[in-house]
């Protein structure tokens, strides 16, 4: 065979031209290529850095802001629940000198909280911090939103339950502060009397945020400089490397470009020197280049001979993987006959025993009959009897006569049952039939999805097993709705419903089972685009718990199951847009499979 790359004189001379005008491109391209990563790449990397610690600063600093907002929350709760438990024995005990002293100390030791307040329902200040607003009725914006708090707690059942937070401002002189204030009910007995106010300043917060916040823009001005003057560094250092490199990657190249020259001209022995060519692939390019001259003209040789022995290989070839794929073909004709014919022979059986017995009952009444066997002996004894004259009495003639009245019903009802037997053996062939018939339709192979009336296929399904339905008295109910055809493969979905009504009568085998019900229901959803089916008996049924699992492989509930019927059905229905669960009430309560297939188009009306 020809060797890869360049292979005949006139291809080298084709591409000479394009390697020597190259070379000046190669060299811009190596120089703009190294300057681009060190000068370019370095800097949009720092820029990535930059941002991501930016980001990830700011996060940092919002969890920060978070948490001391939530331990100044935690605190003020903790801080206001205790007052207003002392609260609730001032208002039961009339005394509100206790809680007053009480505020007033806890709002000098916390520099950070603002003021104490026990407040009513109608807003008046029972016990207050500042001793001079005790017993004025308070109206200030956040006095109201507390009133407004009280309102909302009034049917509240649980008082340990309730606490509320507003953010808001008050005015301190000239200046207005941030405030948060926390709001605490407390009860006279089981009456809400009133709510604990406890308002923080916020601005100390907002000033260690504004201070963290300026730090971190500092920091980041300082990382900015740091990583220009590293990119500055950088370019100069990709421009020095870029040359240097360039310089050494071109002379490698000029070399292989004159040792195309030479080879072009017809001097298949010329080689490259490999000390004189910088980089281990432009050295390996290099002996390859001086391996594909040597071996140059043996490969004409080689090719001219295999030119001429690749037609007839080919040929030979093509009629191997013919009678290859002819053989398969055949193997997966006669697996499928084989399947089918094993589905044909045992419905066929089940058919075939019953009229046998029959046909064999049938012979041996008819062997056994006293028409058969009796009847000339009786009559040549009348005729015997009739020919002596005055050989029968009254009483012998009267039963005689009796005799002659009674045999032709005798004779009818005999015929009557062989008849009504031989009419079983009828139903039993033409059942033989209609087996065949859906064997033989149901067994042509299709692997596209076609448009199914799944109404009929679960009638099919219902005939085919309609021996095994009714030797176990299974009493089988349809509720069939009007359905537009499902985008299905035919044969697939039969198999499905078989499995689906084989599970369900065998779930009612059990002995405990007094109704065996099979209920069938076909309905159409999502405006026509799904129609669902529904089969439900009265089994058995399984633990809720274990529906997900019935359609795993090898997860089975049966004795002889193999755990492989219903895992296959959800595999295929999966994999072409329908879906299978299944539902049970629990042990004994029954169960119930839902199957939902696409419509092919929607139903008429939709």
């Amino acid at each position: 065979m020809k060797p890869d790359g360049l292979r005949t004189p006139t291809q080298f001379k084709t591409f000479l031209p394009r390697l020597v005008t190259g070379r000046a491109r190669v060299g811009v391209y190596l120089f703009t290529m190294n300057l681009l990563l060190l000068g370019i790449l370095f800097p949009l990397v720092s820029y990535s850095f930059l941002n991501k610690t930016a980001r990830f600063r700011d996060v940092q600093m919002e969890q920060a802001v978070s948490q001391m907002r939530a331990d100044l929350r935690r605190r003020g709760e903790s801080l206001t629940r205790s007052l207003a438990v002392s609260a609730s024995q001032a208002v039961a005990g009339f005394d509100y000198s206790f809680l007053n002293i009480l505020m007033r100390q806890v709002s000098h030791r916390d520099p950070e909280l603002l003021y104490c307040i026990a407040m009513d329902a109608n807003r008046m200040a029972i016990a207050h911090s500042n001793a001079a607003k005790q017993g004025t009725v308070l109206d200030d914006p956040l006095a109201h939103n507390a009133a407004q708090f009280l309102a909302s707690l009034a049917d509240h059942k649980n008082p340990a339950a309730s606490v509320g937070f507003f953010e808001g401002t008050i005015q301190l002189g000239e200046q207005e502060i941030p405030v948060l204030e926390v709001m605490v009910p407390f009860y006279n007995g089981t009456r809400l009397w009133g709510v604990v106010r406890s308002g923080y300043s916020l601005a100390g917060l907002e000033r260690q945020i504004e201070r963290a916040k300026k730090e971190w823009a500092a920091q980041m001005r300082d990382l900015r400089l740091s990583l220009l003057a590293i990119s500055g560094a950088a370019l100069a250092a990709g421009l020095l490397i870029a040359m240097v490199f360039s310089r050494l990657l071109l002379g490698s190249i000029n070399r292989l470009s004159q040792g195309v020259e030479r080879v072009s001209g017809g001097d298949l022995a010329s080689t490259i020197d490999l000390r004189k060519v910088f980089g281990a692939e432009f050295r390996q390019w290099a002996e390859t280049f001086n391996n594909m001259t040597a071996e140059l003209r043996r490969s004409y040789q080689t090719l001219e001979e295999y030119s001429h022995s690749l037609e007839a290989k080919v040929a030979a070839r093509t009629k191997e993987l013919e009678k290859a794929q002819e053989e398969l073909v055949r193997q997966a004709h006669e697996a499928g006959m084989a399947e089918m014919a094993v589905g044909v022979l045992h419905n066929i059986g089940n058919a075939i025993t019953p009229a046998k017995v029959l046909v064999s009952l049938v012979l041996r009444q008819l062997k056994k009959s006293p028409l058969r066997s009796g009847l000339d002996e009786v009559f040549q004894q009348v005729q015997k009897e009739l020919a002596q004259p005055g050989a029968l009495s009254e009483e012998e003639r009267r039963r005689l006569i009796e005799v002659a009245r009674l045999l032709p019903t005798g004779i009818r009802e005999e015929y009557d049952r062989f008849i009504a037997e031989m009419e079983r053996v009828r139903t039993k062939h033409e059942h033989i039939e209609s087996v065949i018939g859906l064997q033989m339709r149901y067994a042509r192979v299709v692997t596209t999805k076609e448009e199914v009336d799944a109404n009929q296929v679960i009638n099919d399904a219902l005939q085919i097993l309609e021996e095994a339905l009714r030797n176990r008295n299974v009493e089988v109910e349809r509720r069939f709705g009007d359905l537009p055809p499902v985008a299905m493969e035919q044969a697939r979905l039969l198999q499905i419903f078989i499995n689906l009504i084989k599970n369900a009568y065998e779930a009612m085998e059990a002995p405990e089972i007094a109704e065996k019900r099979l209920t069938i229901t076909t309905t159409v959803e999502e405006e026509g685009k799904r129609v669902v089916v529904s089969v439900k008996d009265t089994g058995v049924g399984f633990e809720p718990q274990m529906a997900e699992r019935l359609f795993r492989f090898g997860f089975t509930t049966k004795a002889s199951g193999s755990g492989f019927g219903l895992h296959s059905c959800a595999n295929y229905l999966l994999a072409n847009d329908g879906t299978i669960t299944a539902r049970s009430d629990g042990p004994g309560q029954g169960a119930e499979f839902v199957v939902s297939l696409p419509a092919a188009r929607p139903a008429e009306g939709e």
